[in-house]
């Protein structure tokens, strides 16, 4: 979406309609954004937890399964002394704790090392983005291209 220029959320509202366009085989929504940890910008990826790609190796813990679960870049992971367990807060939204479930190889995947997995529906209450997303990924079968 477009908002005066810049990038906007999505409505969800859409999914639907791309999911019934030809030659499409998959869509799903993901949320973006920043935010510090501590004093480090992290970036946050929420995604529903059976889109996770199959690139993320956990070091540590486990694959998301509960709300509130997020799983951690060994950057960050190394930086603050985080362990499967522990529990935090964020700078942007601090009435929302999360738990670390796991901790991924950052240096094996193309992810950041200050990456912060997290579930689509807690990326939408942490980011006030209920009902939208920052980007809708959409596959399609080879020869197929949207327009």
């Amino acid at each position: 979406m477009d908002y005066f220029g810049s990038n906007a959320p999505i409505s969800l509202d859409y999914l639907d309609r791309f999911r019934k366009m030809e030659g499409v085989t998959k869509v799903f929504p993901r949320i973006v954004g920043r935010t510090y940890f501590a004093n480090r910008l992290a970036t946050i990826v929420g995604i529903f937890p059976e889109n996770l790609p199959k690139s993320i190796r956990l070091t540590q813990g486990r694959m998301l399964g509960e709300k509130g679960d997020v799983i951690i870049g060994e950057g960050l992971a190394k930086e603050f002394r985080l362990q499967p367990g522990v529990r935090f807060s964020l700078s942007t939204n601090t009435s929302k704790l999360f738990r670390v479930a796991g901790i991924f190889d950052s240096n094996a995947t193309i992810w950041s090392a200050n990456l912060i997995l997290m579930p689509f529906e807690d990326a939408a209450e942490f980011f006030k983005m209920k009902g939208k997303a920052t980007d809708i990924l959409i596959y399609t079968r080879p020869g197929y291209a949207l327009s």
